[in-house]
């Protein structure tokens, strides 16, 4: 929540805004809510999140238990 207030108030020119800040111009409009849009580009940012998540889940339960065992 941090890096959308902060993100939203440095970043004004729109190629710089982040994803979040971006999407949320496409439905703060009262007339002009995008929803479609807005649930599209929500999903396609969260695609490479959990794609990689996929390909590292082993290393990251692996690092997780590893560092659970006391010695």
């Amino acid at each position: 929540m941090n890096d959308f207030v902060i993100a939203g108030l440095v970043l004004t020119d729109p190629d710089q805004q982040t994803l979040a800040v971006g999407l949320y111009q496409l439905v703060s409009y009262q007339l002009g809510q995008s929803w479609g849009v807005f649930a599209a580009g929500a999903l396609i940012g969260a695609l490479p999140v959990l794609i990689l998540f996929q390909f590292l889940q082993r290393f990251i339960t692996g690092g997780l238990t590893a560092g659970a065992v006391k010695t």
